[in-house]
């Protein structure tokens, strides 16, 4: 168990430049996203299945012998600043253009990994860019945590395509912090979203 209280975990993990990762990491994480959508696209014969499967086997010989605790570990960090990206693949890649205390402009492409079914990106996805997109923006107001979050799907997110996601602060309310977003393909509104975001305190988790 750590003893790192939930804004010390913070800190550490939304620095970007903190040395524990190397250079090659943002795009061995790349390169991972990209296997993800070649995975979803494709299907192997049997004894393909054998080979990737001996392959992915010889990979987490040297991820078990690396294993850190979350401090130290370069998955997931990074991602508050206009300019940062999060180092995730469970969650979409944001491309920011623009973040300022009251309004995040960025786009974001599903891939292949994130289908549910006919082209249409998985709802649950569409979820985590909303909580990876309205988080950020919150977070440059205080350091805080998603305590609700609500979509409105209003049509059919593609997959494959530049899509972009606004984000608003609606009002602050002491350690309330009241986050509206859109995801727009063109003129389209494909979904919208409403979330709430409480500021840490010292001590909690």
């Amino acid at each position: 168990m750590t003893s790192i209280d939930g804004l010390g975990m913070m800190r550490i993990r939304l620095r970007s430049d903190d040395g524990t990762a190397t250079e090659e990491y943002p795009e061995l994480l790349a390169d991972l996203r990209g296997l993800l959508d070649s995975f979803a696209r494709a299907d192997p014969r049997s004894e393909e299945v054998r080979e990737l499967r001996r392959s992915i086997e010889a990979m987490r010989r040297i991820t078990d012998a690396r294993a850190v605790a979350e401090e130290g570990r370069p998955f997931g960090s990074g991602g508050l600043g206009a300019d940062d990206q999060r180092m995730h693949t469970a969650v979409p890649e944001l491309q920011v253009e623009s973040l300022t205390p009251a309004e995040l402009r960025a786009s974001v492409t599903f891939g292949d990994y994130f289908l549910g079914v006919n082209g249409a990106t998985h709802g649950g996805i569409v979820a985590a860019a909303f909580d990876e997109a309205l988080g950020r923006l919150a977070a440059g107001v205080s350091p805080c945590r998603t305590a609700s979050l609500s979509v409105a799907f209003r049509a059919v997110t593609p997959i494959g395509r530049r899509l972009d996601i606004r984000a608003t602060v609606g009002r602050i309310e002491g350690r309330k912090c009241f986050v509206h977003g859109k995801l727009l393909d063109g003129g389209v509104v494909c979904a919208e979203a409403d979330a709430l975001f409480i500021e840490l305190r010292p001590g909690q988790a």
